[in-house]
């Protein structure tokens, strides 16, 4: 039987507040910040899935999807809070997370960010011509 071959990440996520992560990893069921996790349950369905399509079980442990939860939680704060840094706005702009998401081990992200951006965009557009063919049918049959 061949060796199976070895996989391993080369992306290691570390957030920029490691200080207050540690203050309220120390506080139990406690969030970031010391506030109490609002965003419990919140992606369960979804990393469930994603989890089965990354080749887990199809039903993994509650676990090891709260422990997933928790990371991508963190991960969305610890860019948010790097996209809001600069200007210490009150609102995130596309321009802070394209800012935030400059690095270059976050490139496929900006990419995706901007694909995603780029279809918005792209609908948009098919739903106001869309509209405009209807009003220009509904004015030729008055």
């Amino acid at each position: 039987m061949a060796p199976r071959p070895s996989y391993t990440s080369s992306y290691t996520y570390i957030p920029s507040y490691r200080d207050t992560l540690a203050a309220a990893s120390s506080g139990g069921s406690r969030g970031v910040g010391g506030k109490k996790s609002t965003f419990r349950g919140l992606f369960a369905k979804e990393l469930r899935n994603l989890m089965y399509g990354f080749g887990d079980d199809r039903n993994p442990a509650n676990d090891t999807v709260n422990v997933m939860e928790e990371i991508l939680v963190e991960y969305i704060v610890d860019v948010c809070q790097t996209a809001l840094a600069p200007g210490k706005k009150a609102r995130l702009s596309i321009e802070d997370l394209r800012r935030a998401l400059s690095r270059p081990a976050d490139a496929k992200k900006l990419a995706r960010m901007e694909e995603l951006l780029f279809m918005q965009e792209d609908i948009k557009r098919a739903r106001a011509q869309f509209e405009e063919s209807d009003m220009n049918q509904a004015s030729y049959q008055s």
